[in-house]
């Protein structure tokens, strides 16, 4: 799985997103790492901006878009805790050989 995964050139769209998540994050790096947030706290900010992404247009909306999929990424970082070796729930899937983990 890790050679497709890597040898897979995301799509014009995919790459422009991951870029925007990328930049939000750099934005908040003042703020405490998504590994200390409860689920709590990551399901009420995946609800707020699910209902933004709905209300809202155009750029205001990208931007909500942006942050559910920062959310959702950081939902499923903390989905398993690390290996004990610092590598994560997405790394792991990176390095599988078969299916990706399922997360509780």
């Amino acid at each position: 799985m890790r050679t497709i995964l890597l040898n897979v050139r995301p799509r014009t769209a995919i790459e422009c997103f991951c870029r925007m998540m990328e930049f939000r994050l750099k934005e908040n790096d003042w703020k405490s790492h998504w590994s200390t947030a409860t689920n709590q706290y990551l399901n009420m900010k995946i609800e707020e901006k699910s209902r933004l992404v709905r209300e809202t247009k155009g750029l205001e909306m990208i931007r909500h878009a942006v942050d559910l999929a920062n959310y959702c990424m950081m939902k499923a970082d903390n989905a398993l805790p690390d290996d004990g070796e610092g590598i994560s729930l997405l790394e792991q899937v990176l390095i599988s050989h078969d299916k990706p983990p399922v997360g509780k």
